[in-house]
């Protein structure tokens, strides 16, 4: 469990005020952007203990790698960005559920390069820093292939390196998610955004995937309602409240309030589980198989085994649907 750290400074009382009943602690895990934020809205403005629940939060440097917690135990509920990890780790034997998309962020995948690429076609014989199995890989590969680059290579670099390893010459671009083509453009000379996944609608998926754990939603479906019930709240409450968000976003990941107001305010919050993140996740899971990043046999049925809309359907069955739903 070395890759994440313990945070402690979202705990809350462990007594519900209004019912004098003691809350149900529960641990779950997050990165560290404000896209990864609605556990610690929902810790800190009372949304949890609201229905009875106090969140422990772990942050990780990527959304990615709570799932690995999830699936050995040691959470039972985390967020991550995009269908990569959520289906990798999904084919791969992991024990969770998506049970609701938080958002959408089209200026939320981002890339960043050096003041000697210009444009699209200058990556061409430099190095690209992507992290591997997730929706780092793919926003660079729907890139290269929007743009027709060729002839580079890429490295992999864990994203609290990239900004390091453009300043020190590893490499000349890195396709990723803010906060860290912010922090490139602020601390790297000459650094600047190449471009943002919805430029050209190249990759404007990034999203946050609540993932709960198998054993929650079966063995507890009324903490499992509690919880999701508690980020719904919380999205809601962001979406009316960007400045606000930012505030606690900025003083609790240690960012920039104006960047992260920036951040926030990009980012359209609000759980749903419809057609749209059916048909997102099909795509992707057949670009995973294809590129052999997944060997599952039908890629379909792994969709479908991970997505599961009933609990987002007992709160507002206006968010959920299928593909061939019409609503």
């Amino acid at each position: 469990m070395s890759r994440y750290r313990w945070f402690s400074a979202v705990l809350m009382a462990s007594i519900v005020a209004a019912s004098g009943a003691s809350a149900q602690q529960l641990a779950v895990g997050s990165g560290i952007d404000p896209s990864q934020g609605l556990w610690l809205i929902a810790q800190q403005k009372g949304f949890a203990t609201k229905y009875g629940l106090q969140l422990d939060v772990k942050t990780f440097e990527s959304g990615s790698f709570p799932l690995e917690a999830v699936t050995a135990g040691d959470l039972v509920a985390a967020g991550t960005n995009g269908a990569l990890p959520s289906l990798g780790g999904r084919a791969k034997g992991g024990r969770y559920l998506g049970v609701a998309r938080g958002l959408t962020a089209p200026r939320l995948a981002c890339a960043v390069a050096t003041a000697t690429v210009k444009a699209p076609k200058d990556l061409e014989g430099k190095n690209v820093g992507i992290l591997p199995g997730s929706s780092s890989e793919l926003w660079w590969a729907r890139y290269a292939r929007y743009h027709k680059i060729e002839r580079v290579k890429t490295v992999k670099v864990a994203p609290a390196e990239m900004v390091t390893a453009l300043r020190g010459g590893q490499i000349d671009s890195f396709f990723i998610w803010e906060p860290w083509c912010f922090r490139a453009t602020g601390i790297v000379s000459g650094a600047h955004v190449l471009a943002y996944g919805g430029d050209n609608n190249v990759f404007p998926f990034p999203d946050l995937m609540i993932n709960f754990s198998e054993s929650l939603v079966r063995n507890q479906p009324d903490t499992a309602v509690k919880l999701l019930r508690a980020l719904y709240d919380a999205a809601e409450w962001v979406q009316s409240n960007p400045e606000a968000a930012a505030q606690i976003f900025a003083s609790a990941y240690r960012g920039k309030v104006d960047e992260f107001t920036t951040l926030t305010k990009q980012m359209n919050f609000g759980l749903r589980l419809d057609g749209s993140v059916y048909e997102v996740f099909y795509d992707f899971a057949g670009w995973m198989k294809q590129n052999g990043l997944i060997t599952v046999p039908d890629t379909k049925a792994l969709v479908d085994g991970y997505l599961y809309p009933d609990l987002l359907a007992k709160i507002d069955p206006t968010r959920v649907g299928r593909p061939t739903d019409k609503k």
